[in-house]
């Protein structure tokens, strides 16, 4: 991959993510969220980037996950991460 040694160069990323659906009762999700610990359900993330052409050899670029973590009740730690880029 060719290397930019232009002096004048720069890229904007955007990252998102969302759950979709939240397997942990109402009152749990704040205390989970406030001590950085994962929600049970389905989310989506996703990241996309952008750079000028005249500066950069990478111009654009996407990415985007689905994930699905403690599920089973029997197995509240199991975790899946499917992604794809674009």
């Amino acid at each position: 991959m060719p290397i930019n040694y232009k002096s004048k160069s720069w890229v904007t990323i955007g990252n998102f993510s969302q759950y979709l659906f939240v397997k942990d009762r109402p009152e749990a999700v704040a205390e989970k969220l406030g001590s950085g610990q994962s929600l049970r359900g389905i989310g989506l993330f996703g990241r996309i980037g952008y750079a000028p052409e005249e500066t950069n050899t990478i111009t654009r670029d996407a990415n985007v996950a689905l994930f699905a973590y403690g599920l089973s009740d029997h197995r509240p730690n199991d975790a899946d991460l499917q992604t794809a880029r674009l």
